[in-house]
């Protein structure tokens, strides 16, 4: 499928194709797994329930008697020739081969004769699972087809055309190996549906357009998919980082300060609904955009449960500048800022994870610390918990001017967003947007 056959696909049904087989190569390892196992169970249960078989073969010719050319071409010479091989399939053939055999069960498939390919030719065939049963079935067959003549019309013989041989015993394939294929494929097939209708009816957001129709909040930008290496996070002034990536975080950043101009605001909260959704590394990466336009702007981590801003930004945390012990003992901004000359902006973070009513005791002493540090900055950006998570980003917003959420692609349900936005616009916090962040578009995953 090309890239234009997705985008009309896209269009018409509004599914996003690409998601859809991102959704099957991220689970790639599962249904191989799968596929192979049922592949393996069937070849095991056809090789165990339908055994192989083995074959052999020999052939009787029909001669009239007195050798007669004008009854070779008589029409009673084909009667003669499909009277015979009704004989030989008969019950009392059969019964008669039987009588010889000790251990074998005769039935219609271990004995069959056929019409051969010359007009007079009859091969009659043995059956079984076991090469030694196959030989001793026919060996009985031709030691007992000559008492079979006198049921048949007169005037016409047996005569033997090739006798049996073990040499001439043949394998009969179950074709284990082939329905072992097929069923492994089909599965493989039926899973790939599985999870592409499983992505759909999930309903995250995988594009912009989605983004824009489905949230109940302004779109701001999406930020591309990035590789990283283990503990590095890539920064707008990193000096490898890719030239698209720049300009997404330059373009979110532009329509940011553009709002809070309007608006007049100057505190911004960074959320998400739940956690691995990248918010921290769009709050810093927003901060330092904003500062390299000539802005003086604080970060600070008030995701005091699971802080990560230090670790984005790669700052180390002294004790005494530690976010948690400021708020708690109510530290000045003075006693608690500091700058990074590289990047232009000043930072209050932690490092010390704190759970239950010291996380509210740090939020309610944290108006005063804002105001101080109003008279210095020009921007405020916090970076909170996740809603769906924790209440603390609830908290945070009274004293916020307004919230920015970061969704990460597949990640979050249209519904769970939504629900976040609401519940932090019925606490009187104005959701200014939303910024769709690790966005891929092709169909193979980079991300692992």
């Amino acid at each position: 499928m090309t890239s234009d056959d997705r985008i009309v696909l896209s269009k018409t049904l509004g599914i996003d194709v690409a998601a859809l087989f991102r959704s099957v190569f991220q689970k790639w390892i599962l249904i191989l797994m799968c596929s192979v196992t049922f592949g393996i169970i069937t070849y095991i249960g056809v090789e165990h329930f339908i055994p192989p078989k083995y074959s052999i073969t020999s052939s009787l010719v029909v001669v009239s008697k007195d050798n007669s050319t004008q009854n070779l071409r008589e029409y009673r010479y084909s009667q003669a020739i499909t009277q015979y091989t009704e004989i030989l399939n008969s019950d009392i053939y059969r019964e008669l081969v039987q009588s010889q055999l000790e251990g074998i069960q005769l039935n219609e498939e271990n004995l069959k004769a056929t019409v051969g390919e010359s007009s007079n030719m009859i091969v009659l065939k043995a059956t079984d699972e076991k090469p030694e049963n196959a030989f001793r079935i026919l060996s009985a067959a031709m030691n007992s087809y000559e008492q079979m003549e006198t049921y048949a019309m007169t005037g016409y013989i047996f005569r033997t055309l090739s006798s049996q041989s073990v040499d001439q015993i043949q394998i009969e394939s179950n074709h284990s190996l082939l329905l072992a294929l097929e069923i492994g494929l089909l599965v493989m097939i039926a899973e790939m549906g599985f999870f592409m209708l499983l992505h759909l009816f999930r309903d995250k957001i995988d594009n912009e357009k989605q983004a824009i129709s489905k949230l109940d909040a302004a779109f701001l930008g999406s930020v591309p998919y990035v590789k990283r290496t283990r503990d590095k996070f890539f920064l707008f002034t990193e000096q490898d980082m890719k030239f698209k990536y720049k300009l997404s975080i330059k373009k979110i950043a532009d329509k940011i300060e553009s709002k809070l101009v309007d608006k007049q605001y100057r505190t911004i909260l960074i959320s998400s609904v739940f956690e691995n959704e990248g918010k921290s590394t769009v709050a810093a990466n927003i901060a330092i955009a904003l500062a390299n336009k000539n802005k003086k702007v604080l970060i600070m981590d008030m995701d005091l449960r699971k802080p990560a801003l230090n670790k984005v930004l790669g700052y180390p945390v002294s004790e005494s500048k530690e976010i948690v012990h400021g708020l708690a003992k109510k530290l000045s901004y003075e006693e608690l800022v500091s700058y990074d000359k590289m990047r232009g902006i000043y930072y209050i973070v932690g490092s010390i994870e704190i759970e239950g009513n010291l996380v509210t005791t740090c939020i309610m002493n944290l108006p005063k610390l804002l105001d101080e540090a109003k008279n210095q900055v020009d921007y405020i950006i916090m970076d909170s918990s996740p809603i769906a998570l924790t209440q603390d980003t609830e908290l945070l917003g009274e004293w916020t001017d307004a919230m920015i959420m970061v969704v990460r692609q597949n990640t979050s349900s249209t519904m769970n967003i939504n629900d976040s936005i609401d519940t932090m616009n019925e606490n009187g916090v104005d959701v200014m947007g939303i910024i769709l962040n690790a966005v891929e578009t092709k169909c193979i995953p980079a991300r692992k």
